[in-house]
């Protein structure tokens, strides 16, 4: 007989348990081909370029040893609510096999070797076919890359009208006829943004100091990805002695709104403030008048951040934070 006082609780788990149903047990079903991984290196034996890109530059790689992950491991498996609901499988489910203990690596999205085939037979009957009929979808990447509402790069894409497919701009060919498998993120990529997040107009008229923000990406949002990516518009005043002064900062970046009775499974989002694909978006800072004659110029950054998914976009509690994609400074 179970306690009075536990009574609700249990009432409660059992009302979310069955509102989720179907989509928890999706969730913590592999997105991708699941079994016994020979291993990357096995790959590697054969496609030493393609291994060397994606051990040095993909973040698939290490899609299991980042300090994300274990964030995500730690609020999954903590809560009795969510780790009964979704457990550690439902982070697995796309970050790679725990059993094979190697991120998102070539058997995660090609399938793992055929047991017992000899692999060149296993090229000719699953590799080859797979690549040809199943990888080049535009849709193959959306099974781990969306998951409304925190992830929605897969829609943002279809809603871009962009024709180019996610693997044209992620994967391009390179100089020897294959696909580049480090998959272009800006984490291992520095430089990936350059001349495509811009700042333009920078003008003051004061009290209010105005710009004009630009996404040339064509093809999805800026910052991709969910609430733990933010791009961040840093504004820092240039006093009449050459020093940088006030600080100013406007946020680009989902905000999960948090279900209220586990305090950490998100259910909605609380807002996007995201820059949409190809928008150019105006932004103003407004200052007290007694500034009039303490500001000579002003310096603007576009730096990304990636902060815990509890920090709520708060970039002060970063983890990670990228080179300036974008550095001007503008006196007046």
């Amino acid at each position: 007989m179970i306690p009075r006082q536990f009574g609700w609780f249990w009432l409660l788990l059992l009302v979310i348990g069955c509102s989720a149903g179907e989509e928890l047990d999706a969730l913590k079903t592999p997105r991708y081909g699941a079994g016994k991984h020979a291993g990357a290196a096995y790959c590697g034996t054969c496609h030493p370029h393609i291994f060397q890109q994606w051990k040095d530059f993909s973040r698939h790689s290490v899609a299991m040893s980042t300090p994300g992950f274990d964030e995500l491991l730690d609020l999954t498996t903590g809560n009795p609510i969510l780790n009964l609901l979704i457990g550690k499988d439902g982070c697995y489910s796309c970050h790679g096999s725990e059993a094979a203990g190697a991120g998102v690596d070539c058997e995660t999205c090609h399938g793992p070797a055929p047991q017992g085939v000899e692999i060149m037979e296993a090229h000719r009957t699953h590799y080859t076919p797979r690549r040809r009929l199943v990888m080049t979808l535009p849709d193959f990447c959306s099974r781990c890359h969306e998951l409304q509402p925190l992830l929605s790069t897969y829609s943002d894409w279809k809603n871009s009208g962009v024709s180019e497919r996610c693997q044209d701009c992620h994967m391009p060919v390179t100089e020897t006829g294959k696909r580049f498998h480090g998959f272009q993120t800006l984490v291992r990529n520095p430089g990936l943004y350059d001349g495509d997040i811009v700042v333009s107009d920078i003008v003051m008229r004061f009290p209010v100091l105005q710009m004009t923000v630009v996404n040339r990406v064509r093809g999805h949002a800026i910052p991709a990805g969910g609430p733990t990516r933010v791009l961040a518009l840093e504004v820092t005043l240039i006093d009449p002695d050459g020093a940088e002064s006030v600080r100013r900062v406007e946020t680009f970046a989902k905000f999960a709104k948090l279900f209220p009775f586990v305090g950490v499974l998100p259910t909605a989002l609380e807002r996007d403030t995201r820059l949409g694909a190809s928008e150019a978006r105006n932004v103003t800072f407004e200052f007290p008048e007694r500034m009039r004659h303490e500001i000579l110029g002003v310096r603007v950054l576009l730096r990304f951040y990636e902060v815990p998914e509890q920090a709520k976009g708060d970039i002060e509690k970063a983890r990670w934070v990228s080179a300036p994609v974008f550095d001007q400074t503008v006196m007046f």
